[in-house]
């Protein structure tokens, strides 16, 4: 028996391809002689150094008996699923197992943090174009891991190019601006991938367990599939391969990330958003309310011309946990700045800003007083408005600036 190993990946070929396993071949052993029902167990000796830069994370691992005379192979040249499943001589498995506890801290790739998880090769092994589906599925015994981590799929640059367009279509995702996606669903199909002929991709598969989310359970699964996208006349659905991940989560004592009260400020102001430290190492992302990242660290200042909502990540480097946060910073636009002389006994200069808006008035009413209300009309192209206060009553008064039917500012001045 002979195993070849090779990258992870869910359409791996027999010999072709950077990720075909042509090259890759820990030493042969001797099989003993079985009897009809017998079985043997034999260990082969893997040495990582031997390990390529395309394939140095996940591996997949191919078992051929390549001499038996009383049943040889049969080989589907760059179709190694018909090679599995005709031949009674040939196993493949890709299987990951993910243990997440504190001290296994995320991985950082190229100067960039990712999440758990690893990076999984598909592609087209044939020498013809051909569609071809992708499956995500999180299922499990009891929770589903997409209902206690956040999971995501980060392409490589040239199967973007193919995929993003289908993905506009797709229903529980969000589309990042990194070449990747939040999975939303227990299982994420990618129907009709046009692949090119001999092409070969990698995917990141994702996982970062969310501490709101967490509770007894440990266990968790995470399975990257890839079929072909018309069913085969014998076969039904044509799968190419799969790559399955086995996840346990460790205990880890829950932390909340929190980015503080809501604000408001006027417009041009600036301020500084503080996020509360959770008391161990953690990275603090802020993204805007089009989900693009503006900042990392823990304070962060802004000057937003509109109401904001911001949202706050935070990552625990020792586990890779994480939670979120949003806080709204509210921007006055449509304020009164200053009411002068106060008190007044004639004339009463009102400084006031409105923006954007169709209509505004000052509505007078007396705050000691019994003097009838007044409203002004405002020139929602001006800042400033002169009242004559000769006529009125004795007392403090409230300026309430309305726009658009809606109470946005007040002010008091006192007639003497």
């Amino acid at each position: 028996v002979k195993v070849y190993y090779a990258a992870a990946g869910t359409n791996a070929t027999w010999p072709w391809g950077s990720s075909g396993f042509c090259n890759n071949v820990l030493p042969s052993v001797a099989l003993p002689v079985l009897q009809p029902g017998e079985s043997t167990i034999v260990e082969l000796v893997l040495d990582p150094t031997t390990f390529g830069s395309y394939c140095n994370t996940n591996h997949c691992f191919l078992a051929r008996i390549e001499n038996s005379l009383g049943d040889p192979i049969v080989d589907h040249p760059n179709d190694l699923a018909q090679d599995i499943y005709v031949n009674n001589n040939i196993a493949m498995r890709n299987v990951i197992f993910y243990d997440i506890y504190a001290g296994i801290n995320p991985p950082m790739i190229d100067d960039v943090q990712y999440p758990h998880g690893g990076f999984v090769a598909f592609g087209n092994a044939q020498g013809v174009a051909a569609n071809y589906d992708l499956i995500l599925n999180t299922s499990s015994f009891e929770r589903d891991l997409f209902e206690v981590a956040e999971i995501s799929l980060k392409f490589d640059v040239s199967s973007w190019e193919i995929i993003h367009p289908i993905l506009l279509n797709l229903p529980n995702i969000e589309i990042k601006d990194d070449y990747s996606i939040n999975v939303k669903t227990n299982e994420l199909i990618i129907p009709n991938i046009p692949l090119p002929p001999n092409s070969d991709y990698k995917v990141y598969c994702g996982f970062s367990f969310l501490t709101d989310e967490i509770d007894t359970q440990k266990n968790f699964e995470m399975h990257f599939l890839q079929k072909k996208s018309l069913p085969s006349a014998y076969q039904q659905d044509a799968w190419t391969g799969g790559v399955h991940m086995y996840i346990e989560r460790g205990n880890r004592v829950p932390f909340d990330a929190d980015a503080g009260n809501e604000h408001e400020i006027d417009l041009g102001e600036t301020l500084t958003l503080i996020a509360d430290n959770i008391g161990e190492y953690a990275t603090y992302n802020w993204y805007d309310q089009n989900g693009d990242l503006v900042h990392t660290g823990e304070t962060f200042t802004v000057s937003p011309d509109f109401t904001r909502i911001y949202t706050l990540e935070v990552i625990a480097t020792a586990d890779g946990f994480k939670d979120y946060a949003e806080v709204e910073v509210n921007v006055k636009r449509n304020k009164i700045n200053t009411i002068s002389p106060n008190p007044g006994s004639t004339l009463v200069n009102v400084d006031y800003e409105v923006s954007e808006v169709n209509s505004a008035y000052f509505m007078i009413i007396g705050v000691n007083t019994n003097a009838p209300v007044s409203n002004y009309i405002l020139d929602v192209n001006q800042n400033n408005l002169t009242l004559d206060v000769s006529n009125y009553l004795n007392g403090v008064y409230s300026v309430i600036l309305i726009c658009d039917g809606e109470i946005v500012d007040f002010s008091n001045f006192e007639k003497n």
